[in-house]
């Protein structure tokens, strides 16, 4: 398909960690698309690349070269992308410090680097989904999109913790936007990309089957920019998901309270499962504000309500 016949041509999408793998990737696959793009990554020369490629699809480009955490450096760059391309219609949080790997504990690593990936990993997707949303959300559309990781519902005794529990943190964000938007028309989604060959995850200790081909991402984006899948709203997809399957089982995803982080029942009517949600529907109900997320259960649904 041309990017003409795309249904998103003329759209405009921001990529953070753009310079290289699935960033890159994905503003390959957006511009051949039709899509303008917002490209960002630290290294300059990585971003004039991409930017350069982008605009060989016969797209228009805005590039930065910044950390995700400045937040000023954000505010800037967002305000250049929709002054000089338009207003946003999809935000993909890309942009991550990897796990390390290593067997480090947790009291062995560095302070400063342990906190470090917790700010690029979470500070740095909230700073631009504060700064596209306000246009959003006053459109009545947009898109967010964070690339998270199964790393955020379990721990993981080899690395330090510091990329689980920022991923962790992202399955609650996303969670906490989308319950924040509803009926505002926009969505925030988890996708994960599985384990992908990149300059960073090159490990020949990975068996070649355990390995995500770069296109499954890229054509779930796409399905994701297309609002094939907006019934899973603050929900979680990953890259080797059955899309067609996904499609049908929206309404028991939604009513199983599925696809997210909560906090597993220890037994039938385990109280703790449920700790804040049904008091503060009630409180939020009796000032007339209604449930805190209509048509998605504020209280665990059962065992298997777990992003799984």
């Amino acid at each position: 398909m041309s990017a003409g016949e795309s249904s998103l041509a003329g759209q405009v999408a921001i990529i953070t960690g753009a310079g290289k793998g699935i960033g890159r990737a994905l503003a390959d696959r957006l511009s051949a698309e039709g899509v303008h793009l917002g490209l960002m990554a630290r290294t300059k020369s990585d971003i004039d690349i991409a930017c350069a490629a982008a605009q060989a699809n016969g797209v228009s480009t805005i590039g930065g070269a910044f950390d995700v955490v400045d937040w000023r450096a954000v505010e800037d760059f967002v305000a250049e992308v929709q002054r000089k391309l338009g207003p946003v219609d999809l935000l993909i949080n890309n942009a991550a410090t990897s796990a390390s790997w290593s067997g480090e504990k947790l009291w062995e690593a560095d302070p400063d680097g342990w906190w470090s990936c917790i700010e690029t990993n979470l500070r740095g997707p909230m700073l631009f989904a504060r700064a596209v949303l306000p246009s959003m959300v006053a459109r009545g559309s947009g898109r967010i999109v964070a690339m998270n990781s199964l790393a955020g519902v379990m721990p993981l005794p080899m690395t330090d913790g510091a990329y689980t529990v920022s991923k962790s943190a992202l399955f609650r964000l996303t969670d906490q936007l989308a319950s924040q938007l509803v009926d505002t028309g926009v969505v925030a989604l988890d996708l994960s990309p599985g384990i992908v060959r990149t300059h960073a995850t090159d490990n020949p200790a990975i068996p070649a089957a355990a390995w995500t081909p770069i296109e499954r991402i890229c054509d779930l984006v796409v399905a994701v920019a297309e609002g094939r899948l907006d019934g899973y709203d603050g929900r979680f997809i990953h890259a080797v998901d059955d899309l067609d399957e996904m499609l049908t089982r929206v309404e028991e995803c939604v009513a199983n309270d599925g696809r997210v982080l909560r906090m597993r029942e220890a037994w039938p009517g385990d109280p703790r499962a449920r700790p804040l949600g049904a008091l503060l529907d009630t409180a939020l109900g009796q000032v007339g504000n209604g449930p805190i997320r209509q048509g998605r259960p504020s209280s665990l649904a059962g065992p298997d309500s777990v992003c799984r």
